[in-house]
């Protein structure tokens, strides 16, 4: 110090206070219950266990922590304030043991403490009759200090030997009552549920299943007290459990919007449109309760189409529902009307049904010139691209500089939705994440030669990457003219390392003990099977090491090591299937190359169930991994679900949706575990299986528990129409008459009296407006929700006391407390781009109907498209045929914009020919006399099947007086 000073500090003793864990606790139910609280700076504490008689709980509940709460001035409603401190003033209390002349079954007292240190006491309460304490029951500690203040804690013990587990519902709440020794359910018991005023408002018993459902109305009402207990009356004493319960396990939601009953399809010829143009509308409308479709029982739909989300209604009109419940319109799009996004919705009388159709109204801009990327899948290391472009006229953009762009993007690719075509596992060789696929951009430039053409080339830049296989490439070409005007034009592509690709899927072989299976595909470029190659595979077993990490004060996580053992080896010519005997049960991985092609390496992993302990990942100390294959389910099948937790135990599975469907329970020996669920048509389109698994408690030991689901997808081949077209002709001439023929089916059988919607696009049309067949199976049956919250039920019980837990601070009683790009064609004219409609066709007997229409002048592809449905609830779709439309000799004029008088210009004519791999073609040309030959008016030349060939004619002009010249090939 500058200067000499005296100064002081007084140091009070500690606060006088006695700490439990909680308010409430819950211990199992044993002959001896232990109990830790701190006593920090007190006179000796007396404790006293008393029974708490099931009519007093709901009394003695709310008294609990009275201490907590501010005392409330009764006259002006606020909270009173201590003039001593300037801190809120806490309730008063008393001793509860003695206020409400609870039965006290043990006590006992412990010495005082000092100031200085925090004594950590633990209370033993043992059972006088030699039967395990169980019910509830209040703790309550207590010690007098000097002037007469007692300073205290107490605590709620509820003791029992079951487990009450809780799902809920948007209707209902679902509790399930099992013993902690076996985990078995427990069938014949009443349970109840009670208010804060113990007033009885439902009463249930348990079935065979252990479970009991309640109305969540009835626990809920509206205006009136709710539930607060639920109460089993077991036989070793009453169970309480409350249903202010917060931690719920990551499942399902208690509150899950409702589907909507009525529901829409409406189908458009196209979503893309100009003005002036016509819409062909068809509707589907049925009415839904669950699965079970219905038709509407009314006569008339009203429709409407409004601009954009404006909700502005700009169209109108009424249409007749059929017998199938569908409806047709035609909306004629005005020829002033403004581009942008429309929807189509409909409604019967007032109700408005669920399912609207997006139309998008445009102009195209014809461009000046084309340009079209041409590409094809290739194997090697470099990507290849021929780039054309010309204008309207003929012309080629010669000299036109080029900008590309080539993107390559490494493909983890899953073939046929299960074999994995790459692999993962950096242990066992080059690995690719795929979560995390690398991309790369190389660009350059060029120009385009005399005939408008330029080949572009691009080294991958994965070539060193042993681990990349496949790749899509993605061409970008920006084209400017001499002129300045830029187009975009562009195309994709696949490139792979190898002439072959493999796939490979693991699995357990259910039908041998300890045994592991892998079907392994070799495919190339096509995805076309390659047979008799040689390929190689290594079985690795995986162990994982466990470390439990503390990140943070009560915050950890797991780290998780894995080890690979390579343990077999097999040479095989595929594709074709092998199998691995092993020796336990765990984790593996089987890894398959081809050496002689020089193939990525593939994996994937299985895990081999079965009672030995296998060491497995850990994520956390709440739920475990659940595996399943990819593929839908269908009716009448198995699913097989392997369950990788951290012990065995008994598995409480349900089927849940929006309800519990189902429920089974399920030994499982081993923590690596199998589970097979018999799939219901009643399962579709979709079910979630929980599973609740639990270890049961050995001694005095308490039991474990954990829980996961997964999500199953269910094909119903009852709800599908399968449609299958034919056309007369895969090519036609304009003018052509198409004869057409569809055969549905449905469960391979013929289907009757089907309705079809059969329509002819260009597709061209429907690429540039992002066009995509209807899944009708979805429109009208609904993926459901998960809608089932599902709630742990051991998190509050406590095994051990440790100085951690203790955190809850007692009373004072008295005075004084404290995009990718697509190419860009040129359109000469407005062709008709639906060249055939048809909305209510109907089957014969066998399934069967036909249409015919003429081909169309465009010189373009069609698709056809048809959708269909029944009135039992069957739908489909198909889109995957198409029609060509050309002309076997095709001659185009390629002429100047403008003439003057005195030019000498060149006419030129395109030709195409497709009718032979070469011929010789003969054009005449014909002019007027403002524009006269000054050449040769006939010319001859080889032409190549689809090779455009040039005919040059010279001319002059001499027209002082400006009319239109009139020129012909022939």
């Amino acid at each position: 110090l500058p200067v000499q000073s005296k100064w002081g500090a007084t140091f009070h003793p500690k606060e006088s206070c006695i700490v439990f864990p909680s308010s409430e606790l819950y211990l199992r139910a044993l002959r001896e219950l232990r109990f830790s609280f701190l006593q920090i700076n007190t006179g000796p504490v007396q404790w006293n266990l008393a029974r708490v008689p099931l009519e007093k709980l709901s009394a003695v509940n709310a008294r609990l922590t009275e201490f907590d709460r501010p005392q409330i001035n009764p006259l002006t409603g606020k909270m009173m304030v201590d003039p001593r401190t300037g801190l809120t003033r806490m309730r008063p209390t008393d001793l509860l043991v003695q206020s409400f002349g609870l039965p006290v079954v043990s006590s006992g007292t412990f010495e005082a403490s000092d100031g200085k240190d925090q004594i950590m006491r633990e209370i033993r309460c043992v059972s006088s009759d030699k039967e395990a304490l169980s019910g509830p029951y209040l703790l309550e500690a207590s010690s007098t200090l000097p002037g007469g203040r007692i300073v205290g804690n107490r605590s709620i013990v509820l003791v029992s030997n079951y487990i009450l587990s809780q799902k809920r519902t948007a209707d209902s709440i679902i509790v399930r009552l099992a013993g902690m020794a076996d985990a078995q359910p427990v069938a014949g018991i009443a349970v109840r549920a009670v208010t804060a005023e113990n007033i009885e408002l439902q009463r249930e018993t348990t079935g065979q299943d252990g479970i009991a459902t309640f109305r969540r109305s009835t626990l809920f009402p509206d205006r009136q007290p709710h539930a607060t207990l639920i109460i089993a009356e077991t036989s070793d004493g009453p169970l309480v459990r409350s249903l202010d319960i917060d931690t719920g396990y990551t499942s399902g939601t208690e509150t899950v919007p409702l589907p909507e009953k009525l529901r829409a399809a409406i189908i458009t010829d196209r979503n893309l449109y100009r003005p002036g143009q016509s819409v062909k509308i068809k509707g589907i409308l049925r009415d839904a309760n669950e699965t079970n479709l219905t038709i509407p029982s009314a006569n008339e739909v009203r429709w409407q189409v409004t601009a954009g989300d404006e909700k502005r209604v700009i169209k109108e009109g009424t249409a007749i529902l059929s017998g199938h419940g569908t409806w047709e319109a035609l909306w004629e799009i005005p020829e002033k009307a403004q581009t942008g996004h429309y929807q189509i919705h409909c409604n019967v009388g007032k109700a408005a049904y669920a399912g609207i159709a997006d139309v998008d109204v445009e102009e195209y801009r014809v461009p000046l010139f084309s340009v079209i990327a041409e590409v094809s899948n290739e194997v090697g290391e470099a990507a290849h691209a021929t780039l054309s472009s010309a204008y309207f006229h003929g012309a080629p953009n010669a000299a036109a500089n080029v900008h590309w762009k080539a993107t390559w993007t490494v493909a983890a690719e899953i073939h046929d939705e299960s074999f994995k075509c790459y692999n993962s596992y950096a242990e066992i060789g080059p690995r690719l994440d795929p979560d995390a696929v690398p991309s790369k951009t190389i660009e350059g430039d060029i120009k385009l030669d005399p005939h408008g053409r330029a080949f572009l080339e691009c080294e991958s830049p994965f070539k060193n990457n042993p681990a990349v296989g496949f790749c899509d490439v993605s061409w970008r070409a920006e084209v400017t003219s001499l002129d300045g005007q830029t187009i975009v034009g562009g195309a994709s592509e696949s490139i792979s390392s190898a002439r072959a690709r493999l796939g490979v899927q693991a699995s357990e072989d259910t039908s041998s003990p300890k045994t592991i299976q892998a079907q392994i595909q070799a495919f190339d470029q096509e995805n076309q099977s390659v047979t008799d190659i040689a390929l190689h595979a290594d079985l690795f077993f995986v162990f994982t090491k466990t470390v439990k990490e503390q990140v943070a004060p009560f915050v950890y996580r797991y780290r998780n090591t894995d080890r690979f053992t390579k343990i077999a080896s097999q040479e095989l010519r595929g594709p074709g299937k092998i199998r691995f005997e092993v020796q336990q049960t765990g984790r593996y991985v089987v890894a398959v190359s081809a050496p002689a092609v020089l193939t990525p390496l593939v994996s994937d992993e299985a895990t081999v169930t079965g009672e030995e302990p296998a060491e497995l990942p850990i994520e956390n100390e709440t739920s475990f991994e659940i595996e399943q294959r990819a593929q839908p389910f269908a009716p009448g099948e198995t699913a097989v679900l392997t369950t990788k937790a951290p012990f065995p135990g008994i598995a409480w599975v349900s089927i849940e949706t929006d309800k519990i469907l189902d429920t089974l329970l399920i030994q499982i020996p081993g923590n690596a575990g199998r589970i097979e669920i018999p799939i219901k048509k009643e399962y579709a389109p979709n079910a979630f299986v929980s599973i609740y698994l639990t270890r049961p408690g050995a001694g005095h030991s308490l039991p474990l528990e954990r829980f996961a689901y997964t999500q199953i997808i269910v094909n119903r081949p009852d709800w599908k129409l399968d449609i299958d077209p034919h056309l007369s002709a895969v090519s036609a001439a304009p003018g052509q008459k198409i004869h057409g023929r569809l055969h549905v089916t449905s469960e391979d059988r013929p289907t009757a009296d089907a309705d079809l919607a059969v329509f002819v696009v260009d597709d061209a049309v429907l690429q540039l407006g992002g066009w995509q067949l209807p899944d009708l199976v979805s429109s009208f049956y609904y993926q459901r929700a998960f809608g089932v919250k599902s709630y742990e039920s051991l998190d509050s019980f406590r095994e051990a006391i440790t100085r951690r837990d203790l955190t809850h601070k007692g009373f004072i009683i008295g005075d004084g407390g404290e995009e990718k790009i697509g190419n860009v064609v040129n359109v000469r004219k407005e062709f008709a781009t639906l060249a055939f409609w048809a909305g209510a066709l109907k089957t014969d007997d066998q399934g069967n109907t036909s249409f015919e229409f003429t081909a169309p002048d465009n010189l373009t592809t069609y698709r056809l498209i048809a959708l269909g449905e029944t009135k039992e609830g069957r739908f489909g779709g198909d889109a995957g045929t198409i029609l060509k439309v050309s002309k076997p000799l095709l001659v185009q004029a390629a002429l100047p914009r403008f003439l003057r008088d005195g030019d000498e210009v060149e006419l030129r004519a395109i030709v195409h020919q497709s009718f032979a791999d070469s011929e010789a073609i003969r054009i005449h040309c014909l002019t007027d006399a403002n524009c006269p030959l000054s050449g040769s008016a006939d010319l001859s030349a080889e032409v190549s099947r689809d090779v455009p060939a040039v005919f040059r004619f010279k001319a002059r002009v001499t027209d002082r007086e400006l009319k239109p010249s009139t020129i012909r090939f022939d």
